[in-house]
Order: C-alpha cells, then structure tokens, then sequence
C-alpha cells in the first residue's frame, strides 16, 4: 500500500498507522491537506473530527490537543543544521546554529511547544 503524503507529519502518521496494524482501514477516512496548520483548522471549523500535526502546530481556537504519540509509535520529528563548505560567511554561519542549540533558544522552542534535545 503507498505511504500517505500531505504535510510533513504525513510520512510520520502513516508509519504508526501501520505499527498499529489499521491502516487498511482509517487510509479511506483520511483527508490530507498541505500543512499541519490547515489541518488543525479544518478541525476548528468543524470540517472533520479529528486532526493530527506536531504539537507546535496546535494553537487555534476551537481545537483541544490531546498529547504526542508515544514515543513506542513514533520517533519525534528532528532537525539538523549543517554548513555549506563552499558558504561565503562559515563563522557566521556556525554562530547562527550554535544560537540555535543554546538554552536561550531552547526556551522559544519549548515556548512554541516543541522539545529541545540539548
């Protein structure tokens, strides 16, 4: 059976589907929208039951967020910073992702309901 696509919880979502063994049968009910956001907000508007994105993505009015998927289900969505070896500015570069690993940073992410690692 093809993966689901949609936004980028998409591949995320279709993986636990599968790990529970019903994917066969919710893949007819889902509707796959563009971002996370537009999802949420088809929830809000009443347009479906149900709505599933990143916790960052859960901020408007008429939603009540339930919580993460476990861990056992799925691994948290990371990111990762890298440097262009042939980049014009590399120490200004390396600062900007360093600012982004720092406590300081972690504190707008945590803010944003996402999880620093560091």
């Amino acid at each position: 059976m093809p993966g689901l696509s949609g936004a980028t919880a998409g591949p995320i979502f279709d993986e636990v589907l599968q790990k529970l063994g019903i994917s066969g049968q919710i893949k007819p009910k889902i509707r796959l929208v563009a971002s996370g956001d537009a999802a949420m907000e088809m929830v809000a508007r009443g347009e479906a039951d149900i709505g599933l994105t990143y916790l960052s993505e859960m901020s408007q009015p008429g939603i009540s967020p339930v919580g993460a998927v476990p861990r056992e289900l799925a691994e948290p969505a990371m990111y990762a910073g890298v440097i262009a070896t042939h980049t014009a500015q590399p120490a200004a570069a390396r600062a900007l992702l360093e600012y982004l690993a720092s406590p300081e940073a972690a504190a707008v992410y945590t803010e944003h309901k996402m999880q620093p690692e560091r």
